[in-house]
């Protein structure tokens, strides 16, 4: 698995992970990514938390131009590519463009139920498989180990 990420640019300090960007300068990027693709093995994922800190950095446009070559490239080599994206930051046409480029659109939030902060996954689309839309609550353990649940049903009174 590969972690990326741009925190450590953010802050100012010098990375020390394996793959980290320098600057979040699109063009940076692109180079940067075109020259580590080979070195990840098909079936490797790669994983970015918060892909809304490139698109912050750049105009909407050409990053588009790049994550649609790049994902491309990603997935016709057989690597598995996990991005998150912070709702209600970019325009409607990004989060648009990016969900009809992906195989999947899962949803991950935090929200109030039942007077308890949970944290919660939904899948909203999935190609070539029928999935189950529910919402469902992420239980971390002591021992990081994850588990979904389903959250309960209202009563009717």
């Amino acid at each position: 698995m590969v972690l990326s990420g741009a925190f450590t640019f953010k802050t100012g300090r010098q990375s020390t992970e394996k793959y980290h960007f320098p600057s979040l300068n699109i063009a940076d990027i692109s180079l940067i990514s075109s020259k580590s693709l080979d070195q990840w093995a098909p079936g490797s994922v790669r994983l970015f938390d918060n892909v809304s800190e490139v698109v912050e950095a750049s105009d909407e446009k050409s990053f588009l131009k790049f994550y649609r070559t790049w994902i491309s490239r990603f997935v016709t080599k057989g690597r598995i590519v996990i991005d998150g994206f912070v709702r209600g930051v970019h325009s409607d046409a990004l989060y648009t463009s990016v969900m009809t480029s992906a195989d999947g659109v899962f949803e991950l939030r935090t929200e109030e139920i039942e007077g308890q902060m949970e944290n919660t996954l939904r899948v909203r689309a999935f190609k070539g498989a029928p999935v189950d839309t529910s919402k469902h609550i992420l239980r971390v353990a002591e021992d990081l180990s994850v588990s979904l649940e389903a959250p309960k049903k209202k009563s009717q009174v």
